[in-house]
């Protein structure tokens, strides 16, 4: 394809109203069909509804594996307690991304999940286990209306895999320039956000009976980074781990004015000295600075997020603890699992964030 998001000279981490669907666009579906989709164990995207029986099932061998990587063949600059701290993180950004998954599939405008052409429905249940090509979920969110939707994921600890041109990053930003120019969306100029997720010292004893204390924040960098159409905008977010040790020692200015930015939920200023060195740390692939964990990309219709996500009539009308639904379950569900993070979910107040 001759058109890509370019990440100029980023290698890793670094910058990176539609017509309804018709089976009759055979030029752009049989582009689709060429294309390699996502898969579990690699960049495939978090399940549509990840609570049903025999998905879950899979999901378990997944994480498993995936969880195994914070663990096996750790770099010599990273401390096993700090990577297990880190692990933590991981763990709970992935089951929020699958409960945000959930709400879209549970809140969308179509309920029947069979009312589509039979090649639709079929990259609906490749959606619904992770196994379908952002091209597909795009499709299948448009004619379903999903407001929002994760198009894939990897997971990078420590770097892990971000170079592997089959399953890990490249291959993820890959299928998402797929899927952009597929549906004739326009790829954005990349402006970073970063943002604190919270503060952490890891405190442990060395080897040699050293008392060690490690401050890190955790953070991510989001970029918008296509737009599909005039309510569409496809988004990339990289979540890491920034010791603030070690940052300090490649500058010295950003341990004397980060203290103010240690509260949980705060967007680092484009101009800070911390987001500015965290842009070249990063074109550095200084990863025992700040180390990837994951990045993941997803898609917000802002039309279809105001009718139904954050519609609080429609939230309501539509009860998220039911796994019990049409044509959505034919197994048992985790559900006092689910329900216990859903009841906490509930009374707070709703976020729009992936």
């Amino acid at each position: 394809m001759d058109h890509v998001q370019q990440f100029g000279e980023f290698a890793h981490l670094q910058e990176p109203k539609v017509p309804v669907f018709s089976l009759e666009d055979e030029v752009r579906l049989e582009a689709i069909r060429k294309l390699r989709r996502g898969e579990p164990m690699g960049w495939g995207a978090t399940p549509l509804n990840a609570y049903r029986a025999d998905v879950r099932a899979q999901q378990l061998e997944v994480e498993a594996a995936k969880d195994a990587l914070f663990y096996e063949d750790l770099p010599e600059w990273m401390p096993p307690e700090l990577a297990e701290s880190i692990h933590f993180t991981y763990m709970s950004r992935r089951e929020h991304r699958r409960i945000r998954n959930f709400e879209s599939f549970k809140l969308r405008g179509v309920r029947d999940l069979r009312s589509g052409p039979d090649e639709l429905i079929d990259m609906a249940d490749r959606t619904f286990t992770g196994h379908a090509h952002p091209a597909e979920i795009h499709l299948v969110g448009k004619y379903f209306e999903f407001a929002a939707r994760e198009l894939g994921c990897v997971s990078v600890p420590f770097g892990k895999f971000i170079d592997d041109e089959v399953d890990g990053l490249p291959a993820l930003r890959n299928a998402i320039n797929e899927c952009v120019v597929i549906h004739n969306g326009e790829f954005l100029e990349l402006i970073p956000v970063y943002e604190v997720i919270g503060y952490e010292e890891t405190n442990f004893v060395d080897s040699d009976g050293t008392k060690k204390s490690i401050p890190h924040l955790k953070m991510t960098r989001t970029y918008k980074y296509a737009q599909m159409d005039e309510d569409c905008s496809i988004y990339e977010r990289s979540s890491f781990d920034v010791r603030l040790d070690k940052i300090k020692e490649y500058n010295p200015a950003v341990a004397e004015r980060s203290q103010g930015l240690r509260q949980p939920r705060t967007i680092v200023p484009a101009e800070h000295v911390l987001a500015t060195t965290l842009t070249q740390v990063l074109a550095d692939d200084r990863f025992d600075i700040a180390s990837p964990v994951s990045v993941t990309a997803w898609e917000v219709d802002e039309v279809l997020r105001a009718k139904y996500l954050d519609n609080k009539d429609y939230r309501k009308a539509i009860n998220l603890k039911d796994r019990f639904g049409a044509g959505e379950a034919d197994g048992s569900y985790l559900r006092a699992l689910v329900d216990e993070v859903l009841d906490a979910q509930e009374a707070a107040k709703y976020s729009s964030e992936r």
